[in-house]
């Protein structure tokens, strides 16, 4: 909490990860399956949607300075939380 210059991170389209959920969940729907790789897609993007989603809330906590009212506790809990989503998907 004693950083002088804070700077955030940026958001990401919500649209976008819309977009990309809908189409990974619609080709892992067509027939023949083909396992592993469409129970591996799956888990990869709602991941992918997770880890998007609580990038976004890091973006409006930073670009509201909310970090100045709680000494960035949030802020380390989200980067707990990130850190949580991202292991697995660093392969």
């Amino acid at each position: 909490g004693e950083e002088r210059t804070v700077y955030g991170i940026y958001g990401i389209s919500e649209s976008n990860l819309a977009e990309c959920e809908k189409g990974v969940k619609s080709v892992v729907a067509l027939t023949p399956a083909l396992q592993p790789i469409d129970g591996v897609a799956v888990s990869y993007i709602d991941a992918a949607v997770a880890l998007g989603n609580t990038i976004n809330e890091m973006d409006k906590y930073y670009t509201q300075e909310n970090y100045k009212d709680d000494a960035f506790a949030k802020g380390k809990t989200l980067h707990q939380t990130f850190l949580k989503i991202w292991k697995p998907l660093n392969l």
